[in-house]
């Protein structure tokens, strides 16, 4: 066996390691919990009331990897004190890289995203402000 193909797979398995330790936010919005992040653009933007949207979500640990446990997602109008008529589903694209899909804000206002972000027994909830 040569040193080259002994090498070669160690190689791979560095360049693995530093791909899963850069988790890099991305998006138009971002939000932080405990130990989590999250950036995301809204699909189309802007939104408008009374049209279904979707999220393109990016999720980061504090260390820099990615996220990739389980998302609950769903947004609420704190001033009025109820949420959408809708629950979005999330389907994860690649560690840390998520799509939402099925929102709709049925009235004007201020709302707020909010992410249920599950992992090994714990969670932590992520909220943004979209102001409107």
């Amino acid at each position: 066996m040569t040193i080259k193909r002994l090498l070669l797979p160690l190689f791979s398995l560095t360049l693995a390691g530093q791909a899963l330790a850069d988790c890099q936010l991305s998006g138009d919005y971002s939000g932080h919990a405990q130990s989590l992040s999250v950036g995301f653009s809204t699909l189309p933007a802007p939104v408008a009331i009374g049209e279904a949207f979707s999220l393109m979500l990016t999720a980061c640990h504090d260390d820099g990897t990615p996220f990739t446990g389980q998302i609950t997602a769903s947004a609420v109008m704190p001033a009025h004190q109820h949420g959408m008529n809708y629950q979005p589903t999330v389907q994860r694209l690649a560690p840390g890289h998520y799509r939402l899909d099925g929102y709709l804000f049925h009235m004007p206002g201020d709302w707020q995203f909010q992410f249920r972000m599950a992992s090994g027994g714990r969670y932590e909830t992520v909220t943004v402000d979209y102001p409107q």
